[in-house]
Formats: structure tokens, sequence, C-alpha cells
């Protein structure tokens, strides 16, 4: 099962439609690695400039609990996971079989995970949408970069690779979104807003609602539903970079509080 030879002949698309879950939740961690392993016979250069050689990172947390779930969305995996003194992930898959390797995504946040970035992610998702929910975190690309995803963004080599993970991503937020009571999605940054909206551009009701200003800065809000695997999934986002906000006299749980309030409101 582990190898899913037996599913050669199928669309990633019949796959994930169809009813077993554990079949289409394996199939798409091999669709991520046949693509690593491709990227690696066929575009070396990539990680001359800028790809981390590194497995992939297909979700952080526990996407097989019977818990609601809520999507957190990124631009792509940090290459912190992989840190010398951290060992959250091996950099390399060799001898782990797929199974493990879903555990190995389940159990992030169990593992000392990289909070300076999730705490304030989740927490903003929690406080929006349910605390009680479990979240679940994608990305635009499941592959770990050794520059800023925006400055790849533009590099007519990497155009190829952005294209794959949208397609990628798309299937896997399809996936959780088929199998799961997903409450909502939560995005914060411009970039990650703008990757999401590029995603599911054929699907999407989601406009500007408004501003907040801090530090005499003004930042947007935006709020709408994008309709996925015929449900109507509300989604919010905000151009405040929450992991990294700068934002003077504010603790991150007090803007969070902020934000939650100003799109409540809405």
């Amino acid at each position: 099962m582990d190898t899913l030879k037996e599913f050669c002949t199928h669309s990633i698309d019949d796959i994930i439609s169809g009813s077993d879950i554990n079949v289409a939740r394996l199939a798409l961690v091999q669709e991520a690695i046949d693509k690593y392993r491709k990227t690696v016979r066929e575009r070396p250069e990539l990680f001359e400039n800028g790809l981390n050689r590194t497995f992939p990172i297909v979700w952080f947390g526990d996407l097989c609990c019977d818990k609601a779930k809520i999507i957190t969305f990124g631009s792509n995996p940090s290459d912190k996971e992989f840190s010398k003194s951290v060992t959250r992930f091996p950099k390399s898959a060799a001898g782990k079989n797929i199974s493990t390797l879903c555990d190995d995504y389940n159990r992030y946040f169990d593992n000392q995970p990289y909070n300076q970035w999730f705490n304030p992610i989740r927490e903003f998702a929690r406080r929006y949408y349910s605390p009680d929910a479990e979240i679940v975190h994608v990305d635009a690309l499941p592959f770990a970069t050794s520059k800023k995803f925006v400055s790849l963004l533009k590099r007519s080599s990497f155009q190829g690779i952005l294209k794959w993970g949208h397609g990628f991503t798309r299937h896997l937020i399809e996936y959780i979104v088929q199998h799961n009571d997903v409450k909502g999605i939560s995005i914060v940054g411009r970039t990650s807003l703008a990757q999401f909206c590029e995603i599911f551009q054929d699907s999407k009701t989601i406009e500007k609602r408004g501003e907040i200003s801090l530090n005499g800065k003004k930042y947007t809000i935006y709020k709408g539903s994008f309709n996925i695997c015929g449900k109507d999934i509300e989604v919010v986002g905000t151009t405040v970079y929450l992991p990294n906000p700068h934002v003077r006299g504010l603790t991150n749980s007090a803007l969070i509080g902020q934000i939650v309030t100003a799109i409540t409101n809405l």
C-alpha cells in the first residue's frame, strides 16, 4: 500500500474523490515525494538557486483526528524545520515509508514545533473560528527554500514548480474539505493571501472588507467564501504578518485580539 503502485493508472483527482480517505492521503504524499525526486533528477539547478534539498512537508497537524478542522495557509515550509539542533523532520525520507511520514506530519505540534511561526498563526485561527478545532496547516508549495519565497515568485526558473505546487495544494485542500468538518481557512501576510487567491481563482468570493491601523500603518482585512468541493468555506485573512508583525507596544496576543475584533465587527 505504501508505494501505491496499484494506483499508478489513476489520476490524483480520481483517487481523492474516491471513498478511501487513507488511500487518498497516501497518494498525496506519494505525489509530493515523486515530484521532489523528479526535480532532483531533472532540475538540479533549482537547488542551487533557492530550493532546499529536503523532503516535502505536505501538512502540519493531525489530519486524521475526529475533531473539526481549521486550515491555516502559508507560502512554504521554513528551512528551520530541518535545523540541526531540532529533529522535527529528518532531511531525507530515505528508509521511511509513506505511512511513517504521515505520522510525522500528524504529530508535528507534539514534537517541538516552530512556535515563533505557528503560535500566532494558530491563536489567530482559533480565536476567530473555534478554540476546540484542530489546526491543520498547508502551504502553496510543500518544499522549503533557502531564500525567501517571495523572492522566487518572479523567477522564470521557478514557475514550473510553483505551478505544480498550486495544483497540488488545491488537491490537498479539496481532500481536507471533502473528508472533514472544516470551520474555515485563515491566512496571514500579503504573499500567502495572493497565493491562495491564485490557487482558487475560479471559485472565490473574497474582498477587502476593512482596514486596521497599527502604529500609524494601515493593514487590510479580507473576508469571504470559497466554494470548495461544493461547500462554501469561509476564508479570513489579514496583511499583518503575525509571526513578525513589527508592531511596537503590543504583544502578539493583544494584536491578534484587535484583528479578530475588527473582523468580527465587519
